[in-house]
């Protein structure tokens, strides 16, 4: 059983390296977090958590390597039998057992112990992975209203408070498909549930796909919702009296700032002139910089231009701090801005740049598949920890929970 007598310095050790394997979770290295827990095991023994083992098995699993996490599992029941974490992880290892994801081969557990005995404790105590734990049918929960569009990876104005070298890279590794083809958006729109608004605001300037246009336009005819932030690089001049026939509920311009590379060329001011004199709906004008650009222009014309502080992407931007949080947390917005790529992949929400939660793709699979799925679930899971999911470090959305709340929380995902 796990010890009161720990010294408080051996304690804080304690807790920054399962911070440190929580993290490794979170960035999905499976790899370097098994020998992260394993190293906590190894030098704490029997004071470390049972949540501890629990990942650890944890991160075997996602590397289909359940040989090994049914040892580790094994161990963490013995040790805590009655932990729900534990028992839920014996469970899933139990459950990938079933699906035969061991390559043929065949590890009995209960060999090791008692499996009948295990369940019918976890039964008996109500767990069935709990009326509090359970998040399978979290999709019910979950209710999708904006869908955002990233039309292309890899923007060329890289401003200096967007992680686009951490996108650019991470995206590489899963496709080459840069831009967002008018066909795939149009296929998506016509599945996509009729209450689901598009916002043309994901990782990319959404100009600088020349389809774009063509998107608003058929998301328009089908009586879409439309949002879109833009720098209006890539816009064409001609496309202009195009989006005065739009209904935007929100047209908002990104205006630069001194450390700003988007361009204010001559061409750029026609632009922002003719937008200003146009009856495009529901313009609006903010800056992620103090030292605006171009402010002489818009304040003539009566608008205003909001600055909005930069934030660090849920730590992307290293040299931009974030609170962070410490404890179970939620999403403001209850997830319910995923992120569209240009292959179809859904991205959890905008703060992703590193895409370390990818939670389906769209083509391929239903909004009630992918919020079912077994990586979404994994992610709520990780809100459960202390520290180390996006939300934990999102300053914009991530909302930390009090005990009672994740309690409700956990409950109102059952």
């Amino acid at each position: 059983m796990q010890k009161d007598t720990l010294s408080q310095y051996v304690k804080r050790k304690m807790e920054k390296s399962i911070a440190n394997a929580e993290e490794a979770m979170n960035k999905s290295k499976w790899a370097e977090a098994a020998l992260l827990w394993q190293e906590i095991i190894k030098k704490f023994k029997n004071d470390a958590p049972p949540k501890v083992f629990a990942f650890l098995s944890m991160a075997y699993r996602f590397q289909n390597d359940i040989e090994k996490a049914s040892r580790v599992i094994v161990q963490g029941v013995e040790n805590f039998n009655n932990d729900k974490i534990i028992l839920r992880e014996y469970k899933k290892i139990l459950q990938a057992q079933k699906k035969g994801q061991m390559d043929g081969k065949t590890i009995k557990i209960s060999q090791a112990h008692n499996t009948t005995h295990i369940l019918r404790h976890i039964s008996q105590n109500d767990y069935r992975p709990s009326k509090q734990d359970r998040y399978s049918s979290s999709s019910k929960k979950v209710n999708v209203t904006h869908l955002e569009i990233t039309t292309k990876v890899g923007c060329q104005n890289m401003c200096p408070y967007c992680p686009q070298d951490l996108l650019i890279n991470s995206y590489k590794k899963i496709s080459d498909v840069t831009y967002l083809q008018l066909s795939k958006f149009k296929n998506i729109v016509d599945n996509l549930p009729r209450n689901i608004k598009i916002n043309f605001t994901g990782f990319c300037e959404p100009f600088l796909n020349k389809s774009c246009i063509d998107m608003i336009e058929y998301a328009n005819s089908k009586n879409r919702e439309i949002t879109i932030s833009t720098t209006i690089s890539g816009l064409q001049m001609k496309h202009i009296d195009r989006l005065e026939k739009i209904p935007f509920s929100l047209f908002a311009i990104h205006m630069p700032s001194k450390n700003d590379k988007f361009l204010t060329s001559n061409n750029y001011k026609q632009k922002i002139k003719k937008i200003i004199d146009s009856n495009i709906s529901n313009k609006s004008f903010h800056c992620h910089g103090k030292n605006i650009l171009l402010k002489e222009i818009i304040e003539h014309d009566n608008f205003k231009i909001k600055f909005i502080p930069p934030i660090s992407r849920s730590g992307n931007l290293q040299d931009i701090k974030t609170l962070g949080k410490t404890g179970p947390v939620t999403c403001k917005r209850n997830y319910s801005h995923p992120v569209l790529l240009p292959n179809g992949d859904l991205v959890i929400c905008c703060m992703d740049y590193g895409l370390k939660f990818i939670i389906g793709n769209i083509t391929k699979n239903t909004l009630n598949e992918i919020y079912s799925s077994d990586k979404f679930i994994e992610f709520l899971e990780l809100n459960q920890n202390d520290t180390g999911s996006l939300c934990h470090k999102c300053d914009a959305y991530g909302v930390q929970l009090s005990k009672s709340d994740a309690k409700m929380k956990k409950h109102t995902t059952s």
